[in-house]
């Protein structure tokens, strides 16, 4: 009975309709400079989902920001709205304290949050915020301990981003937790036109 009862749910899972939740935005400039119908946050580049709660997400779009709900996605709200921020690749949440996120962008800074997404801060001393990078991902490994593979290497912050430091040369492009030992973390990395996979 068992069996038969999880086959059946899994067949309604893969044969379920998917709808779209948004965020949506329309960008006028970037519909006519690369001729889509679509642009702006339709374009999402990452989503992550509070773990403490599972109503909350945050989702980093192509040229419109990072927004936030709080319905799982029925409705949405501009997050960076103060800040001049377009492209997110990455969004972190702390797993012990749901105010606190951490979002990374093209070509810029890496930010936090201690209020929800209400105001922002650049995370780093003034030379890592100063450095032109490409924040691919970012990934909570530990306590106040995190991640971030960038396109001028890989760095880690042990207090929450308040100061980073190079532990890997290269260009990064993500990484990955061992689902059974938080330990070992993967990444992979771009060297011309190949990819290097690391372990650590």
């Amino acid at each position: 009975y068992l069996l038969a009862k999880a086959s059946i749910e899994a067949q309604k899972a893969s044969n379920s309709a998917w709808s779209e939740m948004g965020p949506w935005d329309y960008d006028h400039e970037q519909a006519m400079q690369f001729q889509v119908q679509s642009p702006g946050s339709a374009h999402v580049y990452t989503v992550e989902q509070d773990p403490n709660n599972h109503l909350v997400l945050f989702a980093g779009t192509a040229t419109a920001g990072l927004w936030k709900t709080t319905d799982k996605g029925f409705n949405w709200t501009l997050a960076s709205k103060e800040l001049l921020v377009n492209a997110v690749y990455s969004v972190a949440i702390d797993p012990t304290n749901s105010n606190r996120i951490l979002f990374g962008e093209e070509n810029g800074k890496i930010w936090r949050s201690e209020d929800g997404g209400s105001t922002w801060n650049p995370t780093g001393d003034l030379a890592f915020q100063g450095t032109n990078r490409w924040v691919r991902d970012l990934k909570y490994i530990g306590a106040n301990t995190l991640l971030a593979a960038t396109n001028t290497g890989l760095y880690r912050t042990t207090d929450n981003g308040t100061t980073w430091t190079l532990v890997h040369s290269g260009e990064h492009m993500e990484l990955e937790l061992n689902p059974n030992d938080s330990q070992i973390i993967y990444t992979v990395s771009l060297s011309g036109n190949t990819t290097q996979f690391y372990k650590s």
